[in-house]
């Protein structure tokens, strides 16, 4: 075999023991850059969701304050209290409940009238039922049309059920024998003793939840106020699709997890499956969860689910995106992934490329032996050394696993930045404190010092010197999103916050982390 034989199959087996590991290192660094996008596109779906749970929670807070002050309105206290209300209307039909139900009933065609003088009768002894009916219709319409509720309903202290704004199937009946969301709504205030039951509303439709307050007149309880809550403002937030691209949806599941909202939702994080009912199980225990989720033949999902609890009601808020999609929204391969495969695939052909460099420089051993040695041939001192090359390369990667002290003084900077600018248009736009931040993102801890609250993770992040050692960089960047999501008036203040975010960000893929 001649010289240049053996140097090519020399070169060849060299050239295959270096793609080896070159092709291992590069699939572990492909394999660790999914993992990064991953959790980037469920970070992101993360700050979606927490978004619109506060926006959930934020819609019922303002519905039962609506609810609130029309109970304490004259015209729901007058239909309860006065001569003319409908209690008393109700007890001068007859001194026996049922019978004053029937004729309630028969008034409304819900019962059959079998004789003429039963009815002379009956529209005589309704007369004053009526006038209450029809004096307080108005006010109680023009609420249902101004608010988030569908239907309302008036319940004496007795349990029995004096008017119906829609629906009139319950009239003349007493709350213990209708069942459903009405009857759940009175007993859960009967039982809890409070001001305020929200149950949820069994029966498919429009409504969602029943809200039940206390009327009272002169610090006695009168009757019962019920109203059923619409779907309708709880879908205007489900609709909003924002930073959910096309393949998006939000959806309101029982705690059974059972889609409620949409009515035409099908999330797949409700259907049956090992995946699916591990994150449930984990949002029925109050936690709040993201992961990704197989949805059988169709594409691959992210989801995440959040509990929102309002008295007595919790619904599962699911979030989920097709996996593509969510992965394409992060902008492409990090700047941190980008250095370690390329400072990976560097590093390995450095190394093949020196020890090519050695064996070629190298007499090959059959010429060796066969040919007299003289001074002359003598390799040259230094030749076919490998060190130095694979040296430099271990130091560069030795600097970039040690960054210098002047990067991460650079990281607590941004996070500063970035918190105090979320923190001035907060302020700004709302009227509100640090406290009221971090209590309403539930992303920071409020602590009571003596009956006065604290926020002292939170203030660490406002200072350079008291930022952590390794910040909590996703808490901060979910803080700028709920601002940015709560308080969406343009202007200077805004810019400094988005400006300080994509420089975080940045930061942040530059490190690898």
């Amino acid at each position: 075999m001649g010289r240049s034989g053996l140097r090519t199959r020399l070169f060849l087996c060299l050239l295959v023991a270096g793609l080896v590991p070159m092709l291992l290192v590069a699939s572990i660094l492909v394999e660790a850059y999914h993992r990064s996008l991953d959790r980037q596109a469920i970070d992101r779906l993360v700050v979606v969701r927490d978004a619109r749970a506060g926006r959930l929670t934020a819609q019922l807070d303002a519905l039962e304050q609506q609810a609130r002050t029309f109970a304490g309105g004259d015209a729901v206290r007058y239909a309860l209290g006065r001569f003319y209300g409908f209690d008393t209307a109700f007890r001068s039909l007859s001194d026996d409940p049922r019978r004053a139900g029937d004729l309630i009933r028969l008034h409304y065609g819900l019962a059959p009238i079998a004789e003429d003088a039963p009815a002379r009768a009956t529209a005589e002894r309704l007369s004053s039922y009526q006038d209450v009916s029809q004096r307080f219709m108005v006010p109680f319409r023009a609420f249902a049309d101004r608010s988030g509720f569908v239907d309302l309903f008036l319940v004496n202290r007795d349990g029995w059920v004096l008017f119906g704004l829609q629906d009139r199937a319950p009239l003349g009946r007493p709350v213990d024998e209708i069942g459903g969301g009405l009857a759940a709504a009175v007993q859960a205030l009967a039982a809890g003793g409070g001001d305020v039951a929200l149950v949820p509303d069994p029966a498919p439709g429009d409504g969602v939840a029943y809200l039940a307050l206390p009327v009272t007149q002169y610090g006695a309880a009168r009757g019962t106020l019920v109203l059923r809550l619409g779907s309708a403002p709880l879908l205007r937030i489900l609709a909003d699709g924002d930073g959910l691209g096309s393949t998006g949806r939000l959806s309101l599941l029982g705690i059974d997890g059972v889609p409620r909202l949409p009515a035409e939702a099908d999330p797949a994080v409700g259907r049956p499956g090992p995946a699916g009912e591990r994150l449930l199980s984990r949002a029925r225990a109050g936690r709040s969860v993201a992961a990704p989720l197989s949805a059988g033949e169709g594409p691959e999902l992210f989801a995440a689910l959040a509990p929102v609890d309002h008295g007595g009601v919790r619904w599962l808020l699911a979030v989920e995106q097709e996996a593509a999609e969510a992965r394409a929204a992060g902008g492409g391969p990090s700047a941190g992934a980008l250095v370690q495969i390329l400072g990976g695939g560097a590093l390995l052909a450095v190394l093949v490329a020196a020890g090519l460099t050695g064996l070629l420089a190298a007499r090959p051993l059959s010429a060796a032996s066969s040919e007299p040695r003289t001074g002359a041939q003598d390799p040259a001192p230094g030749a076919g050394r490998t060190d130095d090359a694979p040296a430099g390369a271990r130091a560069a990667g030795a600097a970039e696993d040690h960054p210098p002290a002047d990067a991460d003084q650079a990281l607590r900077q941004a996070v500063v930045a970035v918190m105090a600018t979320a923190l001035a248009l907060w302020t700004e736009a709302t009227g509100k404190d640090k406290v009221s931040l971090a209590e309403e993102s539930g992303i920071w801890r409020v602590y009571l010092d003596r009956s006065t609250p604290q926020t002292r993770t939170l203030d660490r992040y406002l200072l350079p010197d008291t930022v952590p050692r390794r910040p909590r960089w996703r808490d901060v960047l979910r803080t700028a999103y709920f601002v940015l999501d709560r308080c969406p008036q343009t202007g200077p203040a805004r810019a400094e916050v988005e400006a300080a975010t994509a420089h975080l960000k940045g930061r942040v893929r530059g490190r690898g982390r």
